[in-house]
């Protein structure tokens, strides 16, 4: 579900992340492209107002973990570039902190559902073993099927009457909520080549242009919403 690499500013200790340096980073990346708070309001969805505040430096407004990605996609940077995280491996695996935020913003957002859901995995066992030429027991390691209740997370296809969860009506929503059925299909392609790769069938280096790929399409299509009707995964054709 995406959590690769993912950190939420809900996450990240205030002597860690500077918020006025992380605006001054945007604002950096904003001079760079020469884009005006107009462009801004395209890429996160936000109205003027609201960007306006989250850019002012003495102003406690911050941009939404999804606005901030999205940031971040159109400036081609990573997050942690974004926010001036730069002593964190871009490569570096989240840790439970980091991924647990993130689940919670997601829900808090109305992205992410959840049901309960039965599978069955293979678990050991301790066992105690009669050995004949010893004529006693000992124990060993058995390896038996059971049934596990987890809670599944999925993006659901239908929309929920209730879309965000915020109580904070002063934070702007109005960009950040994903049309799940592209996510889902992203997930499809996505868990095919996964499987490949986990199976060793796909080598890494093939795996790695794929996915990236697959992002990269996602950007575009993402980035030109306003330009043309459709879903990104037509590009998915060529892979």
């Amino acid at each position: 579900m995406l959590l690769i690499n993912t950190y939420s500013i809900m996450d990240i200790n205030m002597s860690e992340l500077n918020i006025v340096n992380a605006k001054l980073n945007i604002i950096a990346e904003m001079d760079k492209r020469n884009y005006k708070q107009k462009d801004i309001m395209r890429i996160t969805g936000m109205p003027q107002a609201n960007v306006s505040r989250a850019l002012d430096t003495e102003n406690k407004k911050m941009f939404t973990i999804d606005q901030l990605y999205k940031l971040a996609d159109d400036f081609d940077v990573s997050i942690d570039e974004l926010l001036g995280r730069n002593n964190k491996s871009v490569n570096a695996a989240p840790s439970l902190e980091e991924i647990s935020s993130f689940l919670v913003n997601l829900f808090e957002t109305g992205h992410l559902r959840h049901c309960k859901h039965t599978v069955k995995e293979t678990v050991p066992e301790d066992t105690m073993v009669y050995i004949p030429e010893y004529d006693r027991e000992e124990p060993s390691i058995d390896y038996v099927e059971k049934d596990f209740e987890y809670d599944a997370l999925y993006f659901s296809n239908s929309r929920s009457p209730v879309r965000t969860y915020k109580i904070n009506s002063d934070d702007d929503h109005s960009g950040s909520l994903y049309d799940n059925q592209e996510i889902n299909i992203f997930l499809a392609h996505y868990l095919k080549i996964f499987d490949l790769y986990k199976d060793g069938i796909l080598p890494k280096d093939a795996y790695d242009f794929v996915v990236k790929g697959y992002l990269e399409n996602f950007k575009k299509y993402t980035n030109s919403t306003q330009n043309f009707e459709g879903s990104p995964f037509h590009y998915y054709d060529s892979f």
